[in-house]
């Protein structure tokens, strides 16, 4: 089945709403001081959804992800998202920020669950 852009859209804003991230217009590629795919006021989000049974994480988008937060000063979270029957999300950070990220998290979200 083809999802459209209008699903991945509407997807995006659950799972950027579900951790409490406020989702970037065009996923950040609109507006130069805008980038990645969700933020908050400590955070900043990129999300990769997927389909298939895998997916690649490209070095360089964690390093753009990276760059991006570091001139924010936010933290960086790498949002994984399977579609399908089974979905679940993700999340990849760097292991010195995970309690930083983890307590972040639990403030934005307050007590809304994806």
């Amino acid at each position: 089945m083809v999802r459209s852009g209008k699903f991945w859209r509407d997807r995006e804003k659950r799972i950027m709403g579900g951790l409490g991230l406020r989702t970037q217009p065009g996923s950040g590629s609109l507006d130069w001081t805008r980038k990645e795919d969700g933020e908050s006021d400590t955070i900043l989000a990129q999300l990769k959804s997927t389909e298939a049974k895998s997916i690649t994480v490209n070095k360089q988008d964690l390093l753009d992800l990276f760059y991006h937060a570091r001139v924010s000063h936010k933290l960086p979270v790498f949002v994984i998202d399977f579609v399908g029957q089974e979905s679940f999300q993700m999340l990849l950070v760097r292991r010195d920020e995970l309690k930083e990220i983890a307590e972040a998290l639990h403030e934005d979200q307050g007590s809304s669950e994806l």
